[in-house]
């Protein structure tokens, strides 16, 4: 039953996100899209915060770091990062690589996943504890 309410609740989340990312986009002057991670390094933990240098892919050479979000279900944070570019920029058409500095307070000791989307249904994950 508990991982039935965390589904749900993790769907639930999504929902509201989903429809809270559309609202970001009514920027007529900036772009902003997910941007999948494709690797995590951990630059600091303190008692109560990790601070995280995502790794994360845009889809030409206009792009740079806009914010990342995350949900916190049990001892798992889900984390998404954001890239953004201008609007009516001419870019090369190249991937790039962004670099996306994530702090995250936890508040409480024990041992956390920190669960970073990347393609599709992927994640990069990393175990930390405190």
């Amino acid at each position: 039953m508990k991982t039935k309410s965390c589904y749900l609740i993790l769907f639930l989340s999504s929902i509201v996100f989903l429809s809270c990312e559309n609202d970001i986009n009514k920027s007529p002057d900036v772009i902003i899209n997910k941007s999948p991670v494709h690797s995590v390094s951990v630059s600091s933990i303190t008692n109560n915060k990790v601070s995280f240098l995502a790794k994360a892919s845009w889809p030409d050479g206009c792009g740079s770091f806009s914010h990342f979000t995350s949900i916190k279900i049990d001892t798992i944070f889900y984390i998404t990062v954001f890239g953004k570019r201008p609007t009516n920029a001419v870019c090369t058409l190249a991937v790039i690589e962004l670099d996306a500095p994530i702090d995250i307070f936890v508040g409480e000791s024990g041992r956390f996943t920190f669960r970073f989307s990347s393609f599709d249904t992927a994640t990069v994950d990393t175990t930390i504890t405190f």
